[in-house]
């Protein structure tokens, strides 16, 4: 009689779990948060050891470390409501109420990281990686105690916001001195070309040094390609700007040897080639985009 009796208790603390149970998940879906954590403290109380008792257990976890500070749970409800919202209500809109929910205070640090997230990868999707940075290097800073794998997602985040921006600086940076370098050896051109063309036309001079610089850039670009394919573009182009440099600075002596009194201009001439040169070398670079082999 008894072992009848017993089943018949589990039977009836089954279905009770199994009632309590359905219940939390459809209050869970309603995003009626307070219920369902009832319902699983209800299932637990009835039966401690049960089928459904583990699943219950992770849940009440879960809310209860996204509960506000005064134990309800209008901060994860408003959390959930922008998430399944998003689609309708748009993106500038979804961000403005999580916004004004992380300003309200009152939140539990796990549920100020969720809302940290969000907020971090909609910036990076609009091409915001520096607000990304920020919201995520605060957020990491209160978030102790919060669940490693939410920790582990906003570090994610938090150094793809800081590798886009840093990229994007470095990106500007190298622009602007490709500015210059294009600048300076335009510079050459403009000036030296035609002292250049009066110079060889007079002197005729043999350009010996084009030699070295044939050799030098033909050597460097096989030993570049060598090792990594399509990296001696850079040797080759920087090649013909070194030449263009030389040429330009061999007809410039010429000219400079036809009149004594322009003798001093030499270290003019010197400079410039060695800036332009310089400048040539960079140019190169960027026509290859080979700055990574380069290591810049």
């Amino acid at each position: 009689m008894s072992a009848i009796f017993i089943l018949c208790l589990n039977g009836a603390f089954a279905g009770d779990s199994e009632a309590l149970f359905a219940a939390a998940v459809d209050h869970e879906q309603n995003t009626n948060y307070a219920a369902a954590y009832r319902s699983c403290e209800q299932l637990i109380e009835v039966d401690p050891k049960g089928f459904r008792a583990p699943s219950c257990r992770r849940r009440l976890a879960h809310w209860g470390a996204r509960a506000d500070d005064n134990g309800t749970f209008e901060g994860l409800q408003h959390l959930q409501y922008v998430r399944n919202n998003r689609t309708r209500r748009g993106a500038d809109q979804s961000r403005a109420d999580l916004a004004e929910l992380a300003q309200s205070g009152g939140l539990s640090p796990t549920l100020e990281i969720e809302i940290a997230i969000w907020l971090a990868d909609d910036a990076l999707r609009h091409g915001d990686p520096g607000r990304a940075a920020e919201l995520s290097k605060r957020a990491l800073a209160a978030g102790v105690g919060v669940e490693e794998r939410l920790l582990i997602h906003l570090r994610g985040l938090r150094d793809r916001a800081l590798g886009i921006t840093a990229a994007a600086i470095r990106d500007r940076w190298r622009a602007r001195v490709t500015l210059g370098a294009g600048i300076v050896y335009s510079g050459l051109l403009a000036l030296g070309i035609p002292l250049a063309v009066v110079g060889w036309r007079r002197e005729r001079p043999v350009p010996w040094g084009v030699v070295p610089i044939a050799i030098g850039t033909v050597g460097a670009g096989w030993i570049a390609n060598y090792w990594a394919p399509g990296a001696g573009t850079a040797a080759w182009v920087a090649g013909v700007l070194f030449v263009g440099v030389h040429l330009i600075a061999v007809g410039n002596h010429a000219w400079l040897r036809s009149s004594p009194d322009r003798s001093r201009l030499k270290l003019s001439v010197r400079v410039g080639a060695a800036f332009a040169t310089l400048a040539g070398l960079w140019l190169a670079v960027d026509a290859a985009d080979a700055y990574s082999w380069m290591g810049w």
